[in-house]
């Protein structure tokens, strides 16, 4: 919870006047506003004593939040914590920047930095997190759009539209996709969003942050001829396996796998992975990266991609992979094979 002290309310907090005084003159208390004041970013060293210095981030953290509550109490009840400061509550990524943007009614009489005053925020385009009020993720994308380039948009917004669970990359927020969709006839919106929503079309969400980066390499590249989380159905005569591989060449038989570390180790993921690798090697080129590579150099990473593309001619629907004749059916993103006699 946020921790504001105000100076004329020593019931609440029980700390008389001078004594906030006093810690502020020792800068053990930081004056945000008139008669607010928050808790100075302070870290107690092994020996005991108070390092003003420095701060690990998670001190940071908390007094970039009493800042934002010490914020929300100056501007009153319509006010919210907005634009890239709520994207950062919001913990999409591309917005590690604390910054402290919020929303002001005109009548708030705050005209200040960081205030940036609004005529109203509705009900419905405010929301709380960690205690403090702040403007939804459809409103804060809308919002950072005035102010951040294409590229580090996508970031945020492909973050917003992914899934909790990696594992099923086909349940994603797409009523997000379809609000953000239907504000470009109603509303006006900034030229980023329009650029990002333009050039994502109706795909699914990449499945993390290095992901992104590299869609985005691909598409300096200008390379065509990949979708993102394709569904590749390998059907057999007693079982079917479904794979969602990062990207996909259909036509040419080229699968991506970018591997980050949370969802490639371990016992079961690595198990997983030995399977799928298996089971698609027959029929696809699989090229694997690693995230941290692709987030050092997308471009390169992409580079080495469209080089092995470009090798790979368009194959037959119906073709021998390895040992077995298959029946390619490619509709849109999703393929599926068809194993004579099974395996």
């Amino acid at each position: 919870m946020a921790d504001v002290i105000r100076i004329h309310d020593e019931s609440i907090h029980g700390i008389a006047y001078w004594d906030i005084k006093r810690q502020a003159r020792l800068h053990q208390l930081q004056r945000v506003h008139r008669g607010l004041y928050v808790p100075a970013p302070t870290v107690i060293d092994a020996a005991g004593s108070l390092d003003r210095q420095t701060a690990s981030e998670q001190v940071k953290d908390d007094y970039w939040r009493n800042r934002l509550a010490a914020h929300l109490e100056r501007g009153g009840p319509m006010s919210a914590i907005s634009h890239r400061g709520a994207a950062r509550l919001h913990g999409l990524e591309g917005f590690d920047r604390r910054a402290e943007d919020i929303t002001v009614a005109t009548t708030c009489g705050w005209k200040q930095s960081p205030a940036i005053r609004s005529n109203s925020l509705r009900s419905d385009e405010v929301t709380h997190v960690d205690g403090l009020r702040v403007t939804t993720v459809l409103r804060t994308l809308l919002d950072v759009g005035r102010f951040v380039p294409p590229d580090v948009l996508e970031l945020g917004l492909e973050h917003a539209l992914r899934g909790s669970d990696r594992r099923r990359p086909r349940d994603w927020n797409e009523e997000l996709l379809a609000a953000l969709l239907m504000a470009i006839d109603v509303r006006r919106v900034p030229r980023s969003l329009r650029v990002v929503l333009d050039r994502r079309g109706l795909q699914p969400p990449t499945g993390s942050y290095a992901e992104t980066l590299l869609a985005q390499g691909v598409r300096r590249r200008r390379i065509d001829g990949f979708v993102r989380q394709a569904v590749i159905e390998v059907l057999g005569v007693e079982k079917r396996w479904v794979f969602y591989p990062d990207f996909a060449d259909l036509n040419r038989g080229l699968l991506i796998e970018v591997d980050g570390r949370k969802g490639h180790e371990g016992a079961d993921n690595v198990d997983r992975d030995d399977r799928r690798q298996n089971l698609l090697s027959e029929g696809f080129r699989i090229l694997r990266f690693h995230a941290r590579t692709v987030i050092a150099n997308p471009d390169k990473v992409a580079a080495t991609i469209a080089a092995v593309q470009a090798s790979m001619p368009i194959r037959p629907k119906l073709c021998r992979l390895g040992g077995a004749t298959v029946e390619l059916t490619a509709t849109g993103a999703q393929m599926t094979i068809h194993v004579a006699g099974g395996r």
